[in-house]
């Protein structure tokens, strides 16, 4: 349907200009440990406008046409993208609109995005616990658009599903519209007043909507970014579906501490001889999947948690003498420590080679 087009009555910018996604540098994982592997940035640009090597992950202007779908492949909110659905309020409760601008090209008006994929399951899941039940959703034909190979809308919207429904919530109810009857639909719920407001005050509200829905947008949805998806509903008994399952092979495991000291949320951690895992923590940002030199923690998207603790074994390391902790139990071998396990225990730290 052409390239899309202005907002209308010219309030806003143009999606290639200040709209592009944001980096928050403290949030993705290249910060927290050099090796990290992720590149779903990199990977979900259909346009190839994500730069990654060993000095720097940037954004290429050039090549970036601000269509979001970076936003919800970050595992950890990092990339904040420009658009959101819109929510009215209609027969009492909250509804969201959101189209694509290759089905209705007037990109900037309430609720028109570039792309209905970059509606990831965070952004899902914050609008289900804001009390939203519908969806009403119009998209062209994802099968001719170069951004159809990213992850659909669809997928996201199982996932929420599997999630609320395992909570025991009814999953919200999507619809899909032609261009014509969303924004119809759209707009008549865009022009239902409020309860309280006289007709001046209606109409006030009306004409600055469209500049508060920028603000909003910044300081509501996108704030909330780096929310693992697990904590939008966290788990409250056993045998309950969440985003992220991580677990150990306690065989495999040396007790270094590694995976715990760099998770950026916590999801594992050590308390009191004990590694706790916390699936509603997880991200799958993968840091202690590459942090793990002997491959012993595993991620599973969309699964039961299988583990929530390890129990740890102290030991004292036979070679430097030091005190350690292993999950292996008392005969189970790990009589060094990680340390000298690496560096060959039997050598001499202190000897100068010729």
């Amino acid at each position: 349907m052409g390239e899309p087009g202005l907002r209308r009555f010219g309030l806003g910018p143009e999606p290639g200009e200040v709209l592009r996604p944001e980096v928050i540098a403290e949030r993705c994982v290249h910060s927290h440990l050099e090796q990290a592997t992720c590149r779903a940035c990199v990977d979900a640009c259909p346009r190839g406008a994500f730069v990654l090597d060993d000095e720097r992950l940037g954004i290429d202007t050039d090549r970036c046409d601000a269509c979001g779908l970076c936003a919800p492949a970050c595992p950890q909110g990092a990339v904040l993208d420009a658009f959101a659905p819109v929510t009215y309020r209609v027969g009492g409760e909250p509804v969201a609109f959101a189209a694509c601008e290759r089905a209705l090209p007037v990109i900037g008006e309430p609720g028109i995005m570039p792309c209905l994929h970059a509606l990831g399951l965070r952004h899902l899941l914050a609008l289900r616990r804001d009390g939203v039940a519908r969806l009403v959703f119009s998209r062209a034909d994802c099968r001719s658009c170069p951004r159809g190979r990213a992850t659909p809308i669809d997928t996201h919207l199982d996932a929420a599903r599997q999630i609320l429904e395992g909570r025991g919530l009814a999953p919200m109810l999507t619809v899909f519209l032609s261009p014509e009857h969303w924004s119809r639909a759209q707009g008549a719920a865009a022009r239902q007043p409020k309860p309280g407001l006289d007709r001046r005050a209606f109409f006030r509200q009306a004409i600055g909507s469209a500049v508060d829905q920028v603000v909003r947008r910044m300081e509501g949805e996108m704030a909330q970014r780096g929310i693992p998806p697990g904590r939008y509903f966290p788990t409250t008994a056993p045998g309950q579906v969440v985003p992220f399952a991580p677990t150990i092979d306690v065989e495999c495991c040396t007790g270094c501490d590694a995976c715990a000291r760099l998770c950026p949320e916590g999801a594992i951690r050590v308390d009191a001889d004990t590694y706790r895992l916390d699936a509603d923590a997880c991200t799958g940002c993968r840091v202690c999947v590459d942090v793990c030199a002997q491959r012993a923690v595993t991620i599973e998207g969309l699964a039961v948690p299988t583990q929530t603790e390890v129990s740890l074994h102290r030991r004292r390391c036979r070679a430097c003498g030091v005190s350690f902790h292993t999950p292996k139990p008392d005969g189970a071998g790990a009589s060094v420590c990680p340390v000298c396990t690496v560096t060959s225990h039997h050598r001499r730290l202190f000897q100068v080679l010729d």
